[in-house]
């Protein structure tokens, strides 16, 4: 069987009163382009609470207004009122999710080495992991920088300037997951609930 591909979409809505439909379950980014209200990402494991890509803090709740953001078996729909003309000109991302493709995954921390998260299907290629329950920074590794080894010291975080870093957070990309060898808090803090979304990575990643 192939590997599905997976499906994308962009939006644009003008003035904040037209609705949108997509007709397949997606992970969603919404970025509004002419307003200085920040950057959300929802996603179909948490339906209406978001988190914000320039901010460490713990998913918000969007209230009553975002209930039907997500229709798991039908697809996503955002109405109009929702964003509002405060919040004019809006333009979003969508990714369907593609067993053995991509997925967007949470996990609780254990505060130990030895974190396995297994059952992905596939060897990542990309990660980009955000604490939920509590802040934390938007921890990103991919299997190029550190094909072979551990990804200290590989890490960026997106919604910091820094270089990269991590040195003491030590993560390895497997065949079917990945392993956590640290209890850093923006990926392994105790009792700590994660999310991360996963691309697989191309053969070319691995080869040195």
């Amino acid at each position: 069987m192939a590997i599905p591909t997976t499906a994308t979409d962009v939006f644009y809505v003008k003035d904040g009163t037209a609705d949108y439909t997509a007709d397949f379950p997606a992970d969603l980014l919404i970025s509004t382009r002419t307003s200085s209200s920040p950057n959300y990402v929802f996603n179909r494991l948490t339906g209406s609470r978001y988190l914000l890509t320039e901010s460490s803090n713990a998913e918000a709740d969007g209230g009553s207004g975002m209930t039907k953001i997500f229709q798991d078996d039908t697809g996503v729909n955002l109405a109009g009122p929702w964003w509002g003309a405060s919040l004019s000109n809006t333009v979003g991302w969508l990714w369907r999710r593609a067993p053995n493709y991509f997925d967007m995954v949470t996990y609780t921390g254990t505060g130990t080495s030895g974190k396995a998260i297994t059952g992905l299907g596939f060897r990542p290629g990309f990660l980009m992991i955000k604490e939920t329950s509590s802040t934390g920074n938007w921890a990103i590794v991919d299997g190029t920088r550190s094909p072979f080894s551990e990804t200290a010291g590989n890490y960026l975080w997106m919604n910091l300037s820094d270089a990269e870093g991590g040195a003491s957070a030590y993560l390895t990309i497997d065949d079917d997951g990945f392993t956590i060898n640290s209890s850093d808090s923006d990926t392994n803090a105790s009792g700590q609930t994660y999310m991360y979304m996963a691309f697989k990575g191309s053969y070319s990643d691995y080869v040195s």
